[in-house]
């Protein structure tokens, strides 16, 4: 995807290295390259649309703070693509505890 970062971050190393360094111009064009199909993506698992575009903006969030431990095994897209899965899962699965408690409260008469 062209942007105006792609020059400067012509392959994947080069954002592997940028963001390690914490370069503020990287963060900028991950979000700008792939926001809106990470949304798309975790709508896909949760619906919500904005549940999906928190658990997005959490992601770039967070690879911001632990910018100098990031280490893909894959490439970058791979990477934010099996983040963002893993917390949809979690919302899943924070979901299902709520409803259980809520159907056990419901069933024994508790509030």
């Amino acid at each position: 995807m062209k942007d105006k970062y792609s020059e400067q971050f012509p392959d994947e190393q080069s954002i592997v290295k940028a963001v390690k360094r914490g370069d503020p111009k990287v963060f900028s064009h991950l979000f700008d390259a792939y926001y809106k199909d990470l949304v798309m993506y975790a709508s896909s698992f949760c619906g919500s649309q904005a549940i999906c575009e928190d658990i997005v903006q959490d992601l770039f969030a967070d690879l911001y703070v632990r910018h100098s431990r990031f280490d893909p095994h894959c490439t970058v897209k791979a990477y934010l693509l099996t983040t963002v899965r893993n917390a949809c899962l979690d919302v899943l699965r924070h979901r299902k505890v709520c409803t259980n408690h809520a159907d056990y409260m419901l069933k024994f008469g508790l509030k």
